[in-house]
């Protein structure tokens, strides 16, 4: 189908918007991607998660190349996670088929809360966490890239403290490492997409998806121009609040399709 001109606007907005949080923080695009094509665009549930993950894998892809140089990457803390996020986002992403689109909405929903509420408290995490066990780390990156596969989320806002907390990585490093587990999980969890279930991925609007990356892509160029200069914890706490107004958005659309479907 051909994008309506009345809702160019609306993708655009979107994708810059998904774009300056992957930049500015390392998280949230997805987060509020999903939601975006569902109700701004209207894709249906399972439409929106597949194209959520093909959107912010390639925005994300787009920032690691850029940070390859400097340094500015931790890649063995990466690969931790990377790895074992792949593993449960194609886990994650086969059990799908067996969940309806409005339960993973349900499901996002909930994880938006927990996220918003965790980026409200979380002004300091380097201080308020222990190193962890390796094997809480694989349990961790299992979990981690399941949430991506399953309702089509990069995690970041779980990423970056797991990162901090987990391995040590300092905080410069964090959000660019992160943007890597995040193209790794949300790459497993669309491929996995893209060769099981073909119909899906032929009913997708493709014109939209590459408008969202292509304008999501200079959205974190310019994400990450701006968070050199930005206070991190302010944009933090009004990020938290948007994704906790949007969540209660998609929570009450959730409920309703669900009492008035039994």
């Amino acid at each position: 189908m051909q994008i309506k001109r009345r809702l160019l606007l609306t993708v655009i907005i979107s994708a810059v918007l998904i774009g300056l949080s992957l930049g500015l923080l390392g998280a949230g695009g997805s987060i509020l991607t999903v939601p975006m094509l569902a109700y701004g665009v209207g894709f249906s549930e399972k439409q929106a998660i597949v194209g959520g993950l093909f959107i912010v894998a390639a925005i994300s892809l787009s920032t690691v190349l850029m940070n390859l140089r400097g340094g500015r990457i931790a890649f063995n803390a990466a690969a931790w996670l990377s790895v074992t996020g792949m593993l449960g986002s194609a886990l994650a992403a086969s059990a799908s088929h067996w969940i309806s689109g409005n339960l993973q909405f349900l499901l996002l929903a909930i994880i938006m809360l927990f996220a918003g509420r965790r980026m409200l408290a979380a002004s300091n995490i380097e201080a308020q966490y222990k190193t962890s066990s390796r094997g809480r780390l694989f349990i961790t990156g299992l979990l981690l890239g399941g949430t991506t596969g399953l309702v089509g989320v990069g995690g970041g806002f779980l990423i970056v403290p797991a990162l901090v907390t987990l391995l040590n990585v300092p905080m410069r490093l964090a959000v660019n490492t992160s943007l890597t587990v995040i193209f790794f999980n949300a790459s497993a969890g669309f491929g996995y997409h893209f060769f099981a279930n073909p119909v899906l991925i032929n009913q997708i609007d493709w014109q939209v998806l590459l408008i969202f990356t292509v304008v999501g892509i200079a959205g974190s160029f310019a994400g990450q121009f701006l968070a050199k200069k930005l206070p991190q914890h302010t944009l933090k706490k009004g990020f938290a609040w948007l994704i906790l107004f949007i969540a209660l958005g998609v929570l009450t659309h959730s409920l309703s399709q669900l009492f008035t479907g039994i």
